[in-house]
């Protein structure tokens, strides 16, 4: 199974090309453009990663991080903005964001970021499940 991508940004050309680099290294990515969609989506799909940009014309970058990690702690969170806040950098990766890009940024270096989220979104899940078949084991 591939790994589920949602990737969020404004900027529906930019999503594009970031959809299509990611989608050729065999990630399953779906593109939104707001944090409404955003929460829509994850209430349907069970993604193992969300590329967040922090400039969304409804509902701050932030905050949408901030509400995802909250309700849904295994997902990693890949921060990819245009913002030059070392402060709104410290406040994401104090809320949970797994790495904090800086547009312009290449397609490897997100490919990269996106890999190793993988990595440690697998091992959450795989945690998660094991946990869950204990107590399973464990009510019989």
């Amino acid at each position: 199974m591939a790994t589920k991508i949602l990737l969020v940004d404004d900027d529906a050309g930019f999503a594009s090309v970031m959809q299509e680099r990611l989608s050729l290294a065999g990630f399953a990515v779906t593109a939104l453009t707001t944090g409404h969609d955003l929460f829509q989506q994850l209430r349907m799909e069970d993604p193992h990663i969300v590329v967040l940009d922090l400039m969304l014309p409804d509902v701050g970058g932030v905050q949408c991080l901030k509400m995802v990690k909250e309700a849904y702690p295994e997902i990693q969170v890949i921060i990819l903005t245009g913002m030059r806040d070392s402060e709104i950098e410290k406040l994401a990766k104090q809320y949970g964001a797994f790495a904090y890009l800086k547009k312009p940024c290449s397609g490897q270096v997100l490919l990269e970021a996106a890999n190793a989220a993988a990595v440690v979104a697998n091992k959450a899940r795989s945690k998660r499940k094991e946990s869950e078949e204990n107590q399973d084991s464990n009510s019989l």
